[in-house]
């Protein structure tokens, strides 16, 4: 009844879809600055297709929960990573249950894994966030490695946020489709972290060559796939095939929403934030390359595959819409930085800080004489005209392109937001005198 409540249509849900803004702000904040996650949770809220559509109430609500859950799973993942890195945490501080450093990155580890545990419950392909969070490991760990960083912060953020989303899913074993591949899916990503770990430290402690991790990873990523195999070939099997998700064949396509995103839909779902976003993930992946740090990188991760997904099969466009509005909303600000927007903002604090040491210097104004005093009150008009016509022409451009931003990302979504929003989308009026 909690994801399943079907309300008379016609107007967007105030529950998943309003609590999606904090999650959106929060992660553009994390990962970017306070104004991109504004102009995310500005963005998400404006945008049509697919994510619009599933929010209407009338709705199955699972689609929009499963939205919610995963992107605050993925926040609290990132606040881990980067509170971990930021405190230097290492395997050192847990054998000495270091609890003053460990503290903060676990508490966000265990809520990252309680949102993935009711992301897992509200669908069951969700094993699909799980795939998503291997592939990161393997890319983050090679790329510290390579850089000479340690990698223990990985592996002591990642084993608990696994762990309690095993916990939260348990009590419902083997109660729903893909239970088991869920489960599975946690126990391999858990032990390819202690794998990916202990390998990192393994050849730290002896010296040999950054270049032959990624070597030793394919071996023994080849050996435990064979292990695998031997010990429970069905459950690979199963695993395997339920990557077609990303592109489904046969008499799946029959179904509308499993059928793949075209180029011509992208404008219906996102209109020009698909592009805008495109040019951002091309500019993360340079910063990626460049910085190598790791929410950034869980964040192309995440985008690549359910843009890969979002093709493959219609469903998906509804989770991109994160990915889309967070990289649109990027690609937004680093414009308003180019022409300025971000000094002229800035401004006001350097007036008030100059203001401060005017004060401060005007406090022994009685030790000098008249005459000095005249000179350096010319000095400080002299100084005061040109920076007031700077701040004219700053403010001004700021604005000019704050407009240009907001006709060129937010506005062209708006008439497709109504267009998406009317009662047609929702279900038939059969559905209204249906028992819930």
């Amino acid at each position: 009844f909690f994801f399943n409540y079907r309300p008379p249509p016609g107007s967007t849900l105030l529950s998943y879809r309003a609590l999606l803004r904090f999650p959106v702000f929060f992660n553009g904040k994390g990962m970017f600055h306070k104004e991109g996650g504004l102009l995310g949770a500005g963005l998400i809220a404006l945008l049509p297709g697919g994510f619009l559509h599933r929010s209407l109430l009338g709705f199955n609500h699972h689609h929009i929960a499963g939205v919610l859950f995963s992107a605050v799973a993925m926040l609290f993942f990132i606040l881990a990573m980067k509170s971990a890195r930021g405190a230097g945490v290492s395997f050192g501080h847990v054998r000495a249950r270091d609890w003053g450093v460990l503290r903060r990155p676990l508490v966000w580890s265990a809520l990252a894994g309680l949102a993935l545990g009711l992301y897992l419950l509200t669908w069951s392909g969700g094993a699909l966030f799980l795939l998503i969070i291997f592939t990161f490991a393997v890319i983050q760990y090679i790329m510290d490695h390579l850089r000479r960083r340690s990698t223990d912060y990985l592996c002591i953020v990642a084993i608990p946020t696994l762990a309690v989303s095993l916990i939260v899913i348990a009590p419902s074993a083997n109660g729903y489709s893909l239970w088991n591949v869920q489960a599975a899916s946690l126990l391999v990503c858990a032990l390819a972290f202690l794998t990916l770990s202990a390998s990192s430290v393994l050849m730290v402690r002896r010296n040999l060559s950054p270049a032959y991790y990624a070597v030793a990873i394919a071996g023994l990523g080849a050996i435990g796939l064979g292990l695998f195999y031997a010990v429970a070939p069905d459950m690979l099997e199963t695993m395997l095939n339920k990557l077609d998700v990303l592109r489904p064949t046969g008499g799946k396509l029959t179904v509308s929403e499993a059928q793949g995103m075209s180029i011509s839909d992208t404008w219906e779902f996102f209109t020009t934030g698909f592009w805008l976003s495109m040019a951002s993930l091309a500019l993360l992946a340079y910063i990626i390359l460049k910085e190598g740090t790791a929410d950034k990188t869980l964040f192309f991760v995440w985008t690549l595959i359910m843009l890969i997904a979002a093709f493959g099969q219609q469903r998906f466009a509804y989770y991109l819409a994160i990915n889309v509005a967070l990289l649109t909303a990027y690609l937004s600000w680093r414009i308003l930085e180019l022409v300025g927007f971000a000094d002229s903002k800035a401004e006001p604090v350097a007036e008030v800080q100059s203001k401060s040491i005017v004060m401060s210097a005007d406090s022994d104004r009685h030790k000098l004489s008249r005459k000095a005093k005249r000179r350096r009150m010319e000095q400080r008009r002299q100084q005061a005209t040109p920076r007031a016509s700077f701040l004219k022409g700053s403010h001004a451009v700021g604005l000019l392109a704050l407009i240009g931003i907001f006709f060129l990302a937010f506005f062209p979504n708006i008439g497709k937001a109504v267009d998406w929003a009317e009662p047609r989308y929702g279900p038939s009026d059969d559905w209204h005198e249906a028992p819930s």
